[in-house]
């Protein structure tokens, strides 16, 4: 597997769940962001990604060896 079948920068997909890996390492990491999103807003922002990524998925016309 090459670094480019990891993260394409040519991906929209990559780099939506690339932040949402970003963000979700800084919460775990940095203790003193764990309380700027509150718990009641977790499930809007899954829902948010998981619903990006299937947008994304679904303009999807070239394979991510196309790219």
């Amino acid at each position: 597997m090459t670094p480019q079948h990891i993260f394409n920068p040519k991906s929209k997909t990559h780099w939506v769940n690339g932040a949402g890996m970003a963000v979700s390492a800084a919460l775990l990491v940095l203790p003193g962001l764990q309380g700027s999103i509150t718990p009641e807003a977790f499930p809007w922002i899954l829902a948010g990604i998981t619903a990006t990524n299937h947008i994304l998925r679904s303009v999807t016309t070239s394979s991510i060896t196309a790219k």
